[in-house]
């Protein structure tokens, strides 16, 4: 490039070069000392738009050609000589710390620099990036690498991809339709968003997958890339990915929950003859049966459902712009259809600060999962010598690395364990939004973490607890020798003497008294004397000792929710119904696959 900055004179030949000419001030040409015997300058500047190179011949590089926009230095003949290799964006960094390494290869190297401690390495500077940084719009300086690392969220947000891209193909759609994008370059754009999800090619190093998504389509579409940002900004964008996760994890926990619920069912049905005790304080309580545990056990999830399915977010809130909507002719009722939400967000201030929903499915997520910790524990214990009421099956029994007779319940306590991470999930999330200002602050992007990690739990969890019930198996003859002593029975003996005409509290102590000299005297409750029992007072009779019997106890109490075998029946089929509930709840949730199919065919 003659006479821009001082073009190199010797004559035109092979290896001449030019100039660049843009040395920023207080910069000049490398030093002859600092130069690689094959390089004519070392140091240039790129392209304004461009990473600090370093050129080298084209001929050592075979086919590694490329970015000519980027390469300052052409052979004097006309063909470009040299290839870019990125470098430290000034050279100040080559001159004061000697970042040159042996050239045992001709290579130059950029000055090592240690990241902060707890920061991601910064962001690969040989590709273009849109980062938005305080000077993006104007022009000005782009963000330090090392702010860019830590304020990054794409390591979490890659996740997201789908949902993203979804998002902008029902936003694209809209634009299209309402005539702000061109259809020509709508087809286009979406075909490449297209791409990026079924190529899946590696997504740049930029902010958070928003952008990454940007950068990919600017690579291939150029300025026409741009038009997909029209009328929308990243606040509502993330919100938008964000509850069409929400909403997809809920169909998957609410699928999960459907099967859970018709195995506790299925349990429960061949277990009514099964008797052991139940349990209050962890002391042997009253008789049930082996099913109305599993109708206990299925209760707990059956008020789970409704809120999973409250949490699958019904609003809409793109076209919030980042706080105030926009001045362009949008029409949210579009996207909303496009992406079957129910209806739109009020109001766009509340809009983009809004996390409660994902407060909702944290909730949902962490009450199911002590649910599931509840069944665990009890799974656990009666699994120990001391119980010994379950046998777990081989399949799921662990073993010790040192005491060969152990038969590990790690499964259940696994299960138990992870109901803390989702209890600390929803604390965080609690914790992060507590004290915010209206409208989108930074801080919500600590909600990925979290968030991201709850839905998958609640699956996981989920889907393990049936698979665990269902290989676990009751042993009958111990349940009934834990009810043999008949002490379980004292509150049936109460109140057959109540029944005899006897207040209760009158009942309840004479009944205590006659528990306590069994005791004394090793006889079992379901065995007392009739004389001992009139010695204490003359209103017990025969039919009122016999309610000491363990079976007859469970079968006697018939009111809805006991323990009877009518009442047992009906709690089965509630469990029946809610299963059936939640299927049918969970396939109502518009899926992903099926809105992006929709999508890519959609008219614009």
């Amino acid at each position: 490039m003659p006479g821009v900055g001082g073009a190199h004179r010797r004559p035109p030949g092979a290896g001449a070069l030019h100039g660049h000419g843009r040395w920023a001030t207080g910069e000049g040409p490398a030093r002859p000392a600092l130069r690689a015997a094959h390089l004519r300058r070392l140091l240039v500047q790129p392209a304004a738009a461009r990473a600090a190179s370093v050129q080298r011949r084209a001929g050592a590089d075979r086919h590694r050609r490329g970015d000519l926009e980027a390469l300052p230095g052409f052979d004097a003949r006309g063909g470009p000589q040299l290839a870019a290799r990125a470098l430290q964006p000034r050279p100040l960094h080559v001159r004061s710390r000697g970042s040159i390494r042996s050239s045992r290869r001709g290579r130059l190297h950029p000055h090592p620099r240690a990241a902060a401690p707890g920061v991601l390495a910064a962001a690969r500077r040989n590709r273009p990036v849109t980062v938005v940084g305080s000077g993006a719009a104007s022009g000005g300086a782009q963000l330090l690498p090392e702010v860019l690392a830590f304020s990054s969220s794409l390591p979490l947000d890659r996740q997201l991809l789908r949902e993203d891209v979804i998002g902008s193909m029902a936003h694209l759609i809209m634009l299209s339709r309402a005539g702000l994008v061109p259809r020509e370059a709508a087809g286009a754009i979406r075909s490449e968003l297209v791409r990026v999800l079924e190529e899946a090619p590696g997504l740049p190093e930029e902010e958070d997958v928003h952008m990454a998504v940007e950068t990919l389509l600017a690579r291939s579409l150029g300025e026409t890339a741009g038009m997909l940002h029209t009328a929308r900004s990243r606040n509502d964008q993330v919100a938008l990915d964000l509850r069409l996760h929400v909403r997809e994890q809920a169909a998957l926990a609410l699928e999960e929950l459907s099967l859970l619920l018709g195995e506790l069912a299925e349990r429960a049905g061949r277990e009514r003859d099964t008797l052991l005790p139940g349990y209050t304080h962890r002391q042997r309580a009253q008789p049930v049966s082996a099913a109305y545990y599993f109708c206990a056990w299925g209760a707990m999830f059956a008020r789970d459902l409704e809120l999973i399915r409250t949490a699958a977010s019904p609003e809409m809130p793109l076209g919030a712009g980042a706080l105030a909507g926009t001045s362009l002719p949008i029409d949210r009722e579009v996207v909303r259809k496009l992406l079957r939400f129910e209806r739109v967000t009020a109001n766009g201030l509340d809009t983009v600060g809004d996390r409660d929903f994902a407060l909702d499915f944290a909730y949902a997520t962490a009450r199911a999962l002590l649910h599931a910790g509840r069944v665990a524990a009890d799974v656990i214990d009666f699994c120990t010598a001391e119980f010994g009421y379950l046998r777990l099956d081989d399949e799921i029994a662990m073993g010790s690395s040192m005491m060969p007779q152990k038969r590990n319940p790690d499964l259940f306590e696994l299960i138990r364990g992870k109901c803390g991470r989702a209890v600390g999930n929803l604390n965080a999330l609690i914790v992060t939004v507590k004290g915010l200002p209206g409208g989108y602050n930074r801080d919500l992007q600590e909600d990925r973490q979290a968030l991201l990690e709850t839905g998958p739990l609640l699956v996981s969890v989920l889907r393990m607890l049936r698979l665990g019930l269902g290989r676990v198996r009751f042993d009958p003859e111990r349940g009934r020798k834990a009810l043999e002593d008949g002490a379980t029975a004292a509150t049936d003996v109460a109140e057959a003497l109540t029944q005899a005409g006897v207040p209760f509290r009158t009942a309840y102590k004479l009944t205590g008294a006659l528990v306590r000299r069994c005791m004394d005297q090793g006889i079992a409750l379901s065995r007392a004397p009739l004389d001992l029992a009139r010695q204490i007072d003359p209103r017990f009779t025969p039919e009122v000792l016999r309610a000491a019997d363990a079976a007859d106890s469970v079968a006697r109490k018939r009111n809805a929710g006991g323990t009877g075998r009518a009442s047992v029946d009906a709690q089965i089929a509630s469990l029946r119904a809610s299963a059936r509930a939640a299927a049918s709840a969970g396939s109502a949730v518009p899926r992903l696959d099926r809105l992006l199919a929709e999508l890519k065919e959609a008219a614009l």
